[in-house]
């Protein structure tokens, strides 16, 4: 028995995500959760708690759930600022809640299978993460905010934790640079020098896009979510598209939530995960403000 709070668009998608799955009994609150106390939660045999509100009432939401130890799903992103992504790390060490941030393609198929083809890519040269489409215009958090913690959870998976960040963008509209220095753990795909990784991500493009490219001295493969055919990998002039599991992203990850709530477990994106990722779009900000001066992480 879950409690859902926030029935927005993506809210929506994860109620009718769950109940296709079945087993599950959802209880949603559209916008407000002051009736959802905690003791109210354990006293209606709620089991765990996702919050899918708009992005800055996130940790407002979550914390006495989290303070409460129960199991807990915050939607991207995990909070709109570090200082408050590091309260909820803290509470949840403190009670022993299992967080799950929604960094949905840490779950999605067509990524992962994508992800297994980058350590054969030779020394890795360049990586581009896209996201843009025309909107969501929100009124609580920048493009930036909105769209790069899917870039770069992706980047953290794909590459591990960056050593800087330049950042350059406005309301609308970012570029930001992560710098990746040796030396790497495991980095067979990385080669011995450094690289960059571009994110660039908008809400005014007429095109919707959710794209990474990662280009090696054998190969390039390129994940496109919003493709028909979602990997493809350009060697020599020759385009292969490899094939990758059907299972649409939400599905998967909602059942990831739910067997973390079952087994106890904690979640890949997790979190430390979550707030690594926070910090790294706390730090673009502040490169932003200074008009794209480099800022260590």
């Amino acid at each position: 028995r879950l409690a859902l709070i926030g029935l927005g668009r993506w809210g929506t998608n994860i109620k009718n995500t769950l109940e296709a799955i079945g087993g599950v009994e959802v209880v949603t609150f559209e916008k407000d959760a002051s009736p959802l106390t905690p003791v109210v939660a354990k006293k209606k045999g709620i089991q765990a708690v996702i919050v899918a509100t708009p992005g800055s009432t996130h940790a407002e939401v979550a914390l006495p759930f989290v303070k409460e130890g129960l199991p807990v799903f915050i939607e991207k992103p995990m909070t709109t600022s570090l200082k408050d992504a590091l309260k909820l790390q803290e509470a949840a060490q403190q009670s022993g809640s299992n967080v799950f941030v929604g960094h949905l393609h840490m779950y999605n198929p067509a990524y992962l299978a994508a992800k297994e083809l980058v350590p054969h890519v030779g020394d890795t040269r360049y990586a581009m993460f896209e996201g843009m489409n025309w909107g969501p215009f929100r009124e609580d958090m920048s493009a930036w905010w909105d769209w790069a913690p899917h870039d770069i959870s992706m980047a953290l998976d794909l590459f591990e934790k960056p050593s800087s960040i330049q950042a350059w963008g406005d309301y609308n509209w970012a570029v930001a640079r992560l710098l990746f220095a040796p030396p790497y753990e495991g980095g067979d795909a990385r080669g011995g020098g450094s690289f960059s990784a571009t994110i660039h991500v908008t809400t005014l493009s007429a095109e919707k896009r959710k794209r990474v490219t990662v280009a090696g001295t054998k190969y390039s493969v390129v994940f496109d979510d919003t493709a028909e055919r979602k990997i493809a990998v350009h060697e020599q002039g020759n385009v292969t598209y490899p094939n990758y599991g059907k299972d649409m992203p939400l599905t998967a990850e909602l059942k990831a939530f739910l067997e973390m709530v079952e087994t106890g477990k904690p979640p890949k994106t997790d979190i430390k995960n979550g707030v690594e990722v926070v910090r790294i779009l706390d730090a673009g900000e502040k490169s932003m403000k200074l008009e794209g001066k480099k800022v260590n992480l």
